[in-house]
């Protein structure tokens, strides 16, 4: 007898299966893990299918069986084909992909990986009572036999949604969160359930604790916290699969093969809920302040659940500044009048702007001429006004130290080292100047003043996903609860209304008319092929045809 083996390991495209010789009397089945002889090292294999003969002469046996049963059900074997054609990798490399660390000795758990939360955190949920009582009357529209979308203004409704959930239903909860920095914060809001938080780099004997725990699975409702990998995790153990922040860009693995995104995986599993399936199936259930147009898309054309939980739109506390009104007042910096006083008042005030550095051009406020950095008089008109633009995170600290001596200033962003920031040195500061790396670190509820000293940057950003991307930043920082003043020089773009009134229903209408139009993602899929040899990048619509790759191409679904 013999053995087809998908090994433990990331092979080139084509090379599926690997024959090898059943010893005597050992019992192996499709599904069990074994450790097999491979080139010169003993690493496990997934046996795929038994037979009786090969079109090779010479096999090698296996050396032994591993207790592990997670793949003998159909679903799973689906899933992992499913994912290898997806991503055009080989099925070795997606086991490799999706299987968490093994033992080849499992040893008994000593204790139970599930625990209350007793960390002290600032994590304080509020919510009005109205609010208490919408999102109990939402939580009873859950369907399990569809996707549930639910859409919120701000997070403390999103936490509390979470812990009113979960106190109601029966077995465990699996929340993927989009970056591990989170966790500690969204555990000690929910209070009073069992929770097993996944780290990082979680062991081969924490992944086998936890899967053990979950196949003696108890109807008390527990709560298990992680990150992307645990998307691979049996959903027969799960009542319910939370993707948090749906939105977020930390849902998507970037750095290695295959570039997989949590959403797609979420959506495949959602879909393979079908009647005649033995085994239980969870609830799956997305959450997001903005909803990417992949899950608003997905939504229209599955007619997923919408849970609408957002409280209702209050503009008191944005306010819009024109900057063409400050530069016909002879104000060319990049702080407006109202910015700069609240600022003088302010105990604790977040200055956002996206962009990090110093400069990037010069140009001349007489004529418009675009000037080289170091130029002091202009070469067009002979000029002396000078004007810097483009300006960064560096340049806009300088400028606040000159205009705020007495102001403990702080800057946040990728030049800042995490390990600095993670020592609280910035609760000390009355004015924080920071790009997105700032919300890995401080909470907004610690601001009694948010400034965005500019979003026309991103606005024009040469990327397809960049109004999506700005429309998310702005409905966060408008609903965070803080005053917000945002600087721009298009007040009326329709972006910037409908975030102020957080009108995401016309915003999505309008954003999808023209990818429509423009045949872009999410309705008209689009693959990125990225050569790992020469950086090489070209962009594909339509089917792909992987005879045609070469094994150094990588597969990037946009």
């Amino acid at each position: 007898m013999i053995a087809q083996i998908i090994p433990y390991t990331r092979t080139i495209r084509g090379k599926e299966f690997f024959d090898y010789a059943i010893p005597e009397g050992m019992v192996v089945t499709p599904g069990m893990v074994v450790i097999i002889p491979f080139r010169s090292l003993k690493i496990f294999g997934l046996v795929w299918n038994v037979g009786k003969t090969s079109v090779h002469i010479k096999l090698r046996p296996i050396i032994s069986v591993v207790t592990n049963d997670l793949w003998g059900n159909s679903e799973r074997q689906h899933f992992l084909q499913w994912f290898a054609a997806y991503y055009a990798i080989s099925l070795p490399h997606a086991w490799k992909t999706m299987q968490y660390p093994l033992l080849k000795k499992p040893k008994p758990i000593a204790h139970s990986i599930f625990a209350l939360h007793k960390e002290h955190s600032t994590t304080t949920v509020r919510i009005p009572y109205s609010q208490v009582q919408h999102i109990q009357e939402a939580i009873k529209t859950i369907a399990s036999s569809r996707i549930n979308l639910v859409h919120y203004s701000h997070r403390d409704d999103c936490l509390a949604f979470y812990l009113s959930y979960v106190q109601r239903s029966q077995g465990t909860t699996l929340i993927i969160i989009p970056e591990y920095h989170t966790m500690k914060a969204l555990a000690s809001a929910l209070q009073h359930i069992p929770i097993c938080i996944v780290p990082d780099n979680a062991s081969p004997s924490f992944w086998h604790a936890l899967v053990e725990t979950l196949h003696h699975n108890s109807n008390a409702p527990r709560i298990v916290l992680a990150t992307k990998k645990a998307m691979f995790l049996p959903m027969q153990y799960f009542q319910t699969v939370i993707l948090d922040q749906e939105h977020s860009a930390f849902h998507k693995q970037v750095d290695l093969n295959p570039r997989y995104h949590v959403r797609d995986l979420f959506y495949k599993l959602a879909g393979q809920k079908q009647k005649q399936m033995a085994t239980p199936w969870p609830i799956f259930i997305l959450t997001s302040h903005a909803p990417s147009m992949e899950a608003e898309y997905h939504k229209q054309q599955h007619h997923d659940v919408s849970i609408d939980i957002r409280r209702p739109a209050s503009s008191a506390r944005v306010m819009v500044v024109n900057m063409e009104d400050e530069k016909r007042n002879k104000n060319y910096s990049w702080f407006s009048e109202a910015l700069l006083h609240r600022i003088s008042t302010s105990q604790h005030a977040l200055l956002f702007l996206n962009r990090t550095g110093r400069f990037s051009v010069a140009i001349c406020n007489d004529c418009s001429t675009i000037l080289p950095l170091e130029t002091t008089v202009c070469s067009h008109c002979h000029g002396a006004h000078i004007r810097f633009a483009s300006k960064g995170t560096e340049r806009l600290e300088e400028e606040l130290h000159e205009l705020f001596p007495q102001k403990k200033i702080f800057r946040i962003d990728r030049h800042q080292d995490e390990k600095q920031l993670a020592t609280d040195e910035w609760k000390d500061a009355e004015i924080i100047v920071g790009t997105e790396k700032i919300f890995r670190f401080v909470p907004l509820h610690f601001f009694d003043l948010i400034g965005i000293l500019s979003i026309d940057h991103l606005l024009v950003y040469p990327h397809f996903q960049a109004h999506e991307r700005v429309f998310q930043l702005l409905t966060m920082l408008f609903f965070s609860g803080r005053p917000v003043i945002i600087q721009t020089h298009a007040p009326e773009h329709p972006l910037i209304s409908a975030a102020v009134t957080n009108s995401y229903d016309t915003y999505a209408k309008n954003e999808l008319e023209i990818r429509t139009v423009l045949k872009l993602p999410p309705i008209y899929p689009a693959i990125q092929l990225i050569d790992t040899k020469t950086k090489k990048r070209v962009r594909l619509q339509g089917t792909l045809d992987v005879s045609t790759l070469s094994p150094t191409t990588v597969v990037d679904r946009l």
